[in-house]
């Protein structure tokens, strides 16, 4: 009989039964980024599977601690990047190799099954090197689609074996993307390095990716993940190429992705770790601008080492002051919050929220209601990792009432978009969970706070073979 996790809810112990898995250590788990699409890339020349100078690798390992692929590439924990774009393989690929990837280029004329290969060969490479017992894989954008591709299909037995300890996405094409099956010309509309006639665009296409990876494409449902921790992180300013994605779509999106292609929508009882969810964290950031998010840094670092999750919750509100006309009937209330952390502040001088949803954003709805009506909404504020030591988080109220915006489909008042009433933040413990009543000028509501403690770390030294918890 396998040892219990317990993890903790409101202050309640919860015992879980658990099959077995393999322990999760920093010290011993790479971290491997896939990047992103470009437009040139299906027709480039050069090496794939080794390792790259990148920004991102640089400011990660700098926040952990670790040494990069390029600096130390013996070590159990570095970060790492590399290309999956070129035309020809590294030393290290057997002839077995070669051939495998030959045979997936030519079933699918190449793309992200390709690309999916040569990255799990990659991270097969970097744990036989170092002596890394599991992968972290960090999906952006395109790499999420990818790192999604290579799990699922389980290629070098990656996802089977319990050597993918997490699967974090950033902006992630993780569903399919929309503009690359509907956009049309949007498509050259936007041009630059993302929409170009190439297969990785043809790839994206929804009716692609259900004939080929999942159908439905935002089910998580695969009995692989049940052993891997998923986490998301999706972008939702949509202030790029003039907004042409938002009037194209009529959706949230970053620009470049709609909101609803970058996270599992659907988890089945068969997928989900220790029957969690994945974590959905939010940048009111641009596809582009995401990029430099010092929240997005601070919850990697969280994603990396921390085995606490919390999750937020604003269950009802009361507005006692209502800025809506008597004639307009009911008010559409958007209950925004930004979360931001005071170690992340004090540790790295993070200035931008760890998660952020509000109107801009388009994240959540309106809700409807009268004037000292109290409604239940059960609205996830934060829901993610929280940094080993954190003591509390800062919640940063946010609240509109609409009277016009044509993503929510609403037309009251066009001269008077948006009024906003008055909030006050709120403080809340991440130590224990508990429920609390928040009063601001003019609004009220209870805040449930739930802790759900994973298993410790345990050391790696001196183990030669896998551990249970």
């Amino acid at each position: 009989m396998k040892s219990p996790v317990l993890l903790l809810f409101l202050g309640v112990i919860v015992c879980i039964p658990l099959a077995s898995r393999g322990i999760y250590h920093p010290d011993c788990v790479a971290t491997i980024i896939f990047h992103g699409i470009d437009s040139g890339g299906p027709s480039a020349e050069g090496v794939v599977g080794m390792d790259v100078q990148n920004d991102l690798v640089d400011e990660i390992a700098a926040l952990l601690g670790k040494s990069t692929g390029m600096d130390d590439p013996s070590s159990p924990c570095q970060i790492t990047m590399a290309l999956y774009y070129g035309d020809t393989y590294p030393a290290y690929f057997t002839q077995e190799d070669r051939a495998e990837v030959d045979t997936i280029t030519n079933q699918y004329g190449g793309g992200i099954p390709r690309y999916a290969a040569i990255m799990a060969k990659f991270c097969r490479h970097v744990m036989q090197r170092s002596g890394a017992r599991q992968v972290n894989i960090i999906g952006v954008s395109m790499g999420a689609f990818v790192a999604r591709w290579a799990i699922e299909k389980d290629y070098e037995k990656l996802a089977s074996s319990g050597k993918i300890a997490r699967y974090i996405t950033i902006e992630g094409v993780v569903c399919g993307n929309w503009a690359a099956t509907y956009a049309g010309d949007l498509i050259s509309l936007v041009g630059g390095d993302y929409y170009m006639e190439t297969i990785d665009i043809q790839q994206m296409n929804y009716n692609w990716f259900k004939a080929n990876l999942h159908d439905p494409r935002t089910q998580m449902d695969n009995p692989v993940f049940a052993d891997i921790l998923v986490m998301h992180w999706a972008s939702t300013n949509d202030a790029m190429y003039n907004r042409a994605l938002t009037l194209s779509s009529v959706k949230p999106n970053d620009g470049i992705c709609l909101y609803e292609d970058v996270y599992f929508h659907e988890v089945t009882a068969r997928s989900g770790f220790f029957g969690q969810r994945p974590t959905l964290s939010h940048a009111y950031a641009t596809h582009e601008s995401i990029k430099k998010h010092s929240g997005i840094r601070a919850g990697l670092v969280a994603a990396a080492t921390s085995t606490r999750r919390v999750r937020i919750i604003l269950t009802d509100v009361r507005v006692t002051d209502l800025p809506e006309d008597s004639w307009q009937g009911n008010g559409e209330v958007v209950f925004g919050c930004s979360v931001f952390s005071p170690l992340a502040g004090s540790l790295y001088g993070t200035t931008d929220p760890i998660n952020r949803i509000d109107h801009l954003g388009h994240t959540i709805n309106p809700i409807s209601l009268t004037e000292d009506e109290r409604a239940t909404i059960n609205q996830v504020l934060f829901d993610d990792f929280v940094l080993p030591g954190e003591i509390s988080l800062d919640l940063h109220f946010d609240v509109h009432e609409i009277d016009y915006d044509f993503i929510y489909d609403i037309f009251e008042d066009p001269l008077n978009k948006d009024q906003t009433i008055s909030s006050l933040s709120l403080a809340i413990s991440v130590l224990e969970g508990g429920t609390y009543y928040h009063v601001s000028p003019a609004w009220d509501g209870h805040v449930t706070v739930e802790i759900i403690d994973y298993p410790a770390f345990e050391s790696c030294q001196g183990r030669s073979g896998w551990c249970l918890y």
